[in-house]
């Protein structure tokens, strides 16, 4: 099994962020996830394109690696 080494690590933080600090502001939208067992799961628009870029990232290096997202499944 290959790993990502720190710096591809680091590649896919800055992604993260790219996608969610344009987005911060006071009145964020915020969407509530259905979750077995909690009340209240917060999910924003940050949440998802972080994850769609992220999930892109490591498709494009690791194209045979199964993905498990927190928000896409």
């Amino acid at each position: 099994m290959i790993f990502p080494d720190a710096a591809f690590l680091h590649r896919l933080a800055d992604l993260a962020d790219a996608e969610t600090m344009p987005r911060y502001r006071p009145d964020i939208a915020v969407d509530t996830k259905v979750k077995e067992g909690y009340s209240f799961d917060p999910v924003t628009e940050a949440d998802r394109e972080a994850e769609v870029a992220i999930r892109a990232e490591i498709g494009a290096h690791f194209p045979g690696h199964a993905i498990l997202g927190e928000d896409s499944g």
